[in-house]
């Protein structure tokens, strides 16, 4: 009887655990949010018109020329990426955005079926200045994410939604162009390494005519002292034995 009790108290105990799991968006996702890939002559563009839950409304734009080619309206589910039509079906998992900050090898599913290891690779120069990043290596490639944010910065050589390409969406154009998400500190050094060119430039325009300056003024500064000196020197020789 004290074991059927325990094994019921734990039983409820689980239920009611498993009720109260709380799902929770990417901290940067709301509504208004969006992300730009690629230039002026093409361009994807995905924008979160709504946000209910983990359930995030997103309008998808495919542009060239800055005129839409093509768009549709999906339905994510923000924690496993899993992308729906309006109707309800379902298409696949996006690659937008994965986990952030994860830990060197870590094993990220890509799509269904789909995994990538995690390489913590450093830096990339962003719009929002030089950002850490990792890469998801498999055998889809690589493809670079920013680390504190999860969002995909640079698809490499074009990387594939999986799911978007299933309703006619072409390879992403290019790295991010433009963004409202705040992608996290930007790192110092490698902003200082990457203005070196810059500041040596700068540096030479200041201390090359300074130098040239300096260089006259000793000649001339010589030259005075020389024709002192001869001038003396006429004086002395001219005076009466």
């Amino acid at each position: 009887m004290k074991r059927l009790f325990l094994s019921m108290t734990l039983g409820l105990f689980t239920v009611t655990l498993c009720s109260c799991v709380v799902y929770s968006s990417p901290s940067w996702l709301k509504a208004g949010t969006y992300v730009r890939y690629g230039t002026y002559s093409a361009a994807l563009e995905w924008r979160c018109t709504d946000l209910n839950g983990r359930t995030a409304e997103m309008n998808v734009s495919f542009l060239r020329n800055d005129s839409q080619v093509l768009t549709a309206t999906v339905h994510v589910d923000v924690e496993s990426r899993e992308v729906y039509l309006q109707n309800g079906t379902y298409i696949g998992k996006t690659i937008l955005w994965l986990v952030a900050n994860p830990t060197q090898d870590q094993v990220i599913e890509f799509d269904d079926g789909t995994s990538g290891k995690v390489d913590l690779s450093g830096w990339i120069p962003t719009i929002q200045g030089a950002q850490r990043i990792y890469l998801l290596r498999g055998t889809f490639g690589s493809i670079c994410y920013d680390l504190d944010t999860g969002i995909l910065l640079d698809p490499w050589w074009g990387a594939v939604d999986p799911a978007l390409s299933k309703i006619g969406f072409p390879s992403v154009p290019g790295r991010t162009s433009s963004t409202n998400i705040d992608l996290g500190p930007r790192e110092l050094w490698p902003e200082i390494i990457m203005a070196m060119p810059y500041i040596l430039i700068a540096v030479a325009i200041v201390t090359v005519p300074a130098f040239v300056y300096w260089k006259r003024r000793q000649r001339r500064r010589q030259k005075a002292m020389l024709a002192e000196r001869r001038h003396k020197k006429t004086k002395l020789n001219s005076k009466p034995a």
